[in-house]
């Protein structure tokens, strides 16, 4: 299936604002959890993984 110029863009915006935005404190929260702390930042995870249902 052809992917339209405009589902292009949009990707590349998601992934440009991913990176710099929320990409850090992903790993922020991993490093924690991996040292044993809480997932305590569900509203976070939750609006930065999944605003694009």
């Amino acid at each position: 299936m052809p992917v339209k110029n405009t589902d292009k863009g949009i990707v590349e915006v998601v992934v440009k604002r991913f990176e710099p935005e929320r990409w850090p404190r992903a790993q922020a929260i991993k490093a924690k959890v991996d040292q044993g702390g809480g997932l305590d930042d569900i509203a976070f995870l939750d609006q930065a993984l999944y605003q694009f249902d």
